[in-house]
């Protein structure tokens, strides 16, 4: 090899060597600005229902900003063990709000107004055709409304509405808010629904 060669080579091992000390000095940078902690993502949090997220317990609480909303609180109580582990996906007028797995509660404000909601477990192998099972619903300004999320004979999911009184006490029964995933359910403001 001539030096013309050697050099070539020196200068392309020196610049693998900078960007490898540059990727190294960003992963350390990464790494000490979490101060050590370890990530962790949970599925849900502690929380009480029916006041528009107003006293979910931590920073991100939902309020219901308007007269013309109301907390609606669709409530997972697992009879089934063998299903617990299956996600019961929530829609809220065609757009998805989340998946309840385990005993757990989601939380959405909505505007008053006729709405569509669905609960559907996950059924790839169907194309998702239970999705079309919708249930129409005109939610009333005013106090939370509750839904509980049951099975059928067939084993879809369903909705069924509760008391004001029974969803709250449901809701309390199993404490832990779903947290794992953003909602799609779009807000337009209740003066455009």
């Amino acid at each position: 090899m001539t030096n013309a060669h050697t050099s070539i080579f020196s200068r392309r091992a020196r610049a693998l060597g900078q960007w490898v000390t540059l990727f190294a000095a960003l992963a350390l940078a990464g790494c000490a600005s979490s101060d050590g902690a370890i990530e962790r993502w949970d599925l849900s949090k502690s929380a009480e229902a029916g006041s528009g997220g107003n006293t979910i317990r931590g920073a991100d609480a939902i309020p219901v900003k308007s007269d013309q909303k109301t907390a609606v609180v669709f409530v997972r109580q697992v009879v089934a063990p063998t299903r617990a582990a299956e996600p019961a996906n929530i829609y809220i007028n065609g757009r998805y709000q989340t998946s309840l797995v385990g005993n757990v509660f989601t939380e959405v404000p909505l505007c008053a107004g006729q709405h569509s909601f669905v609960a559907a477990y996950s059924d790839y192998q169907r194309d998702y055709n239970t999705k079309s099972v919708v249930l129409p619903f005109t939610v009333k300004a005013g106090p939370a409304q509750y839904f509980l999320v049951t099975e059928d004979a067939q084993g879809l999911a369903r909705l069924e509405p509760m008391p004001a009184e029974q969803g709250k006490a449901a809701a309390d029964g199993v404490k832990r808010l779903q947290t794992h995933a953003v909602s799609r359910a779009v807000d337009r403001g209740c003066a455009r629904q």
